[in-house]
């Protein structure tokens, strides 16, 4: 598979997009090329554990197991984000 390929976006990704921005086809447009560019940077397909370990030791989140498409379904609890103490290239990452 190509890079383009890789990060094509299915209806599921476009239609939260356009949900997200009450239907504003142009600030969905803009919103979804900089998710696009942000994966294309971070390449959050390679993220391992390790390299967000702190954020996981605080039960923030947990994989509760997969899609019928094989994604992962994580649950994140927001309320258990501690503004206070993080590392914020840890954090992005997760």
């Amino acid at each position: 598979a190509s890079a383009d390929e890789a990060y094509a976006m299915d209806d599921g990704t476009l239609r939260r997009f356009l949900v997200a921005k009450k239907g504003n086809v142009d600030d969905a447009f803009v919103a979804l090329q900089k998710f696009a560019q942000w994966r294309k940077e971070t390449h959050p397909e390679a993220i391992t554990e390790e390299e967000v370990k702190n954020e996981v030791a605080t039960g923030k989140a947990y994989l509760h197991g997969f899609d019928r498409a094989q994604r992962p379904v994580v649950y994140v609890f927001a309320g258990r984000h501690s503004k206070d103490d993080r590392d914020i290239e840890e954090i992005t990452k997760f």
